[in-house]
């Protein structure tokens, strides 16, 4: 069982994913703050269609899905007091 937490810049959102269960997308948008790039928003989606969500939406969002037989597993990225960048990590199911 893994936890999925929003930050405490705003709503969190918390989601258990069960075995069997996995994310397949994740949708960030970005803005700039304070004259840097900032991600403000990110929703993920399960196998099973379930989506934590946390954040505020922005004219600039992408959406990266796994490849066919892969999953996200987890994120990279940099953080200080706000998310700078983010990264995937896929692997094969």
């Amino acid at each position: 069982m893994r936890t999925l937490r929003g930050g405490a810049g705003g709503t969190g959102s918390v989601l258990t994913v069960g075995t069997g269960e996995y994310l397949t997308t994740t949708r960030l948008c970005r803005a700039q703050q304070d004259g840097r790039t900032r991600i403000f928003y990110a929703r993920s989606t399960t196998n099973l269609g379930r989506t934590p969500t946390g954040g505020s939406t922005t004219s600039g969002c992408v959406t990266h899905t796994a490849p066919d037989s892969r999953q996200i597993a987890g994120f990279h990225g940099r953080a200080g007091d706000e998310v700078d960048k983010i990264g995937f990590i896929d692997i094969r199911r």
